[in-house]
């Protein structure tokens, strides 16, 4: 919900704050993601890898191109 906030409220007032919000939800995504792959077998760990795991790199990727937009502006 965060990224869809800052990709609607670009080039208004509230991007910077609603950009940071993504930014902190990406991150705390992550570090849950990587904190559950970090406690579970390595048979376990590749199923959520295979499930997941792409849905949770298209995230951080479109962040990252949110960001690179910003500096081609």
């Amino acid at each position: 919900d965060e990224m869809d906030f800052a990709l609607e409220s670009r080039n208004s007032v509230y991007y910077n704050d609603d950009k940071a919000a993504a930014h902190e939800a990406v991150d705390e995504m992550t570090e849950a993601y990587n904190s559950l792959l970090g406690r579970l077998t390595d048979a376990d760990k590749r199923s959520i890898e295979m499930r997941i795991g792409m849905k949770i790199k298209e995230i951080q990727s479109a962040y990252e191109i949110m960001t690179l937009n910003d500096l081609e502006d």
